[in-house]
């Protein structure tokens, strides 16, 4: 099951477990400096991953607390050897997860000795972009949410009338006018999701 992370999340720190390659258990002992170690991200929109190894691979100072990592690089630490061997703490730039349009990340952890090589993924919840991409004609999620809200929770008038209008929860703008035929039938109309 992956990991679920809000898009657009900021500070995250993630922890999974690297195994060794014999015995399949929790290996030990690897620092950010490790010879070989690479650690690889990409999101499902991206062509070419966005790869750390050597230098640009820097050491966690506080693990549990996020620190930016410097430009183009990322941060590593193990976590603990003895209660909780193999498992190792990752920090990403923030751009990780606000990619446009992307759905999920997948981390690679490759190249160092005795290691398993490891892929991690974590999916994003939520709204893409926050809600703000265009689902159907210039309407966005949050627009389409704030006018169903007012049709079912809103105030109506002109039920019997030839326009129908449904109110926004605070009763501050019509967000549905719709013209009504005789029979009740919608022929026209107007949204305001803003």
């Amino acid at each position: 099951m992956a990991d679920l992370r809000r898009f657009n999340s900021t500070s995250q720190l993630i922890r999974f477990v690297l195994k060794r390659s014999d015995t399949g258990q929790g290996l030990t002992g690897l620092a950010n400096n490790s010879n070989g170690l690479l650690i690889s991200t990409i999101v499902d929109v991206e062509a070419v991953p966005i790869s750390y190894s050597g230098s640009n691979i820097e050491g966690i100072t506080t693990l549990g607390t996020f620190e930016t990592p410097t430009a183009n690089k990322c941060r590593f630490k193990e976590l603990d050897a003895n209660n909780h061997k193999g498992v190792y703490e990752f920090q990403f730039p923030n751009t990780r997860f606000n990619a446009a349009n992307a759905t999920h990340l997948i981390v690679s952890v490759t190249g160092a000795a005795n290691m398993l090589d490891t892929d991690y993924e974590i999916q994003f919840d939520g709204p893409i972009g926050g809600g703000n991409e265009i689902f159907e004609n210039t309407l966005t999620l949050k627009n389409m949410i704030r006018c169903m809200f007012s049709a079912l929770c809103g105030k109506s008038a002109g039920g019997n009338t030839s326009t129908l209008t449904f109110r926004d929860y605070n009763d501050s703008k019509n967000r549905i006018s719709a013209t009504v035929d005789s029979s009740g039938n919608r022929t026209a109309i107007t949204v305001d999701g803003s």
